[in-house]
């Protein structure tokens, strides 16, 4: 079903007059424009008749609908008033003008409306992270490969004590070096040894905890991302007078965002043989994601890409029967423009007052999905680089002074 398109019809209109002292009392017309400019919008979608009685019976209900469209539209109205009393000996020249513009908000949408993939999968891994707390599996295939080095991390804990002792003796002999090795050494041992095994320990707890208590239900999840910017439109140009030249600068904000919206059928593992211990799983799905951990420095790697998320994601099925899932998209443009005016020697500006416009565009999609997508490889957005960047850096200073 197509839905009537929603279009804005906006006028804009540009009025100069101008007046000679040597025909007192005249006024000559010098610009008169006017257009009507229509943005065009767009609407569709599919209707479900019965969606009550779906909702009710716990059926997917979810249709397609798309809406784009401008709302919102202010003028900016500028007013320049200029004289000229020296160019013509015989004839002093006033300039008036007036000004009702929208700038260009089309190529400010045009520029800027375009779909950001490591955005979308950053919704998607928000969703799946949210359905994976609701199971009770926990993989212990890299906690178990990193058994091999429990001896030093016992060892190298055990002397922690003892280098701190060493470092204070050591600290005015070696001018403070001896304390930056040993916090170094105490960083890497937490970060890297400690709060890993005592995490992994939790989780393996809580797994067979939690597998008591779990019972089979439904929870409907949400995963969402989004990002905002500015940009600023090349200004529009028009005609005004041989004395000025108009202008209209058009300023834009920018958000996107994406939301997965899911239903899914949560259900614990039984059988005759399935015990709370088999909730701690040793699965060669799991495989490429535990050697990837065991790479060396592959955590540095994964502080600038999605390399360890990609490797879980491709190789190992999501949990929960899938009810329904959609993909919500929403992009908007809130815009300002102003018009001014660029004054040529020898006019002079007697007043020029101008207040600001704009308009609005929105851009929505609801997209259903019969499958919880995978996850892309790409390098990770700014934002999520910066996250936890005390912890980070102090990572890689202590490698380096190791």
């Amino acid at each position: 079903m197509i839905y009537v398109a929603p279009t804005l019809s906006v006028r804009s209109s540009i009025v100069s007059t101008q007046t000679l002292s040597d025909f007192p009392g005249q006024v000559f017309p010098f610009t008169t424009e006017g257009a009507t400019k229509v943005f065009a919008g767009y609407r569709e979608g599919s209707s479900v008749p019965d969606w009550r009685q779906k909702v009710a019976s716990g059926i997917d209900a979810s249709s397609k609908y798309i809406l784009r469209k401008y709302y919102d539209a202010v003028p900016s109205e500028c007013v320049c008033d200029l004289y000229n009393y020296t160019q013509y000996p015989n004839s002093r020249r006033t300039f008036s003008c007036r000004s009702r513009l929208y700038g260009d908000p089309t190529g400010a949408v045009n520029a800027n409306n375009a779909d950001d993939t490591v955005l979308r999968d950053k919704a998607l891994y928000s969703l799946k992270r949210k359905l994976s707390s609701h199971y009770v599996d926990v993989n212990l295939m890299l906690p178990t490969a990193e058994l091999r080095d429990l001896h030093h991390l016992i060892t190298g804990t055990a002397n922690l004590t003892i280098g701190l002792l060493k470092a204070l003796i050591d600290i005015k002999r070696t001018k403070g070096r001896s304390a930056v090795k040993y916090a170094s050494r105490a960083w890497l041992t937490f970060n890297f040894g400690l709060n890993p095994l005592l995490a992994d320990t939790r989780s393996a707890c809580d797994a067979v905890s939690n597998f008591l208590l779990k019972q089979n239900h439904t929870v409907r999840l949400t995963g969402t991302a989004d990002k905002t910017w500015t940009s600023t439109s090349t200004p529009v140009q028009d005609n005004a007078t041989g004395g000025s030249q108009l202008f209209t600068d058009f300023h834009a904000d920018h958000r996107l965002s994406y939301k997965y919206i899911g239903a899914f059928d949560v259900n614990v593992k039984s059988a005759n043989n399935y015990g709370a211990i088999h909730s701690l799983v040793f699965d060669y799905k799991d495989l490429p994601s535990t050697l990837w951990e065991l790479v060396p420095y592959s955590w540095a790697i994964d502080y600038f890409t999605n390399v360890g998320s990609y490797l879980s994601d491709t190789f190992v099925l999501p949990p929960g029967n899938l009810k329904y899932l959609l993909l919500d998209r929403k992009y908007t443009m809130i815009g300002q423009c102003r018009s001014r005016h660029l004054i040529f020697a020898p006019w002079k500006v007697s007043r020029q007052v101008a207040t600001t416009g704009g308009m609005k565009f929105v851009d929505f999609s609801r997209t259903p999905l019969t499958t919880l997508p995978r996850i892309g490889l790409h390098v990770k957005m700014q934002s999520d680089i910066g996250l936890f960047a005390v912890s980070k850096l102090l990572n890689l200073a202590s490698i380096l002074l190791k």
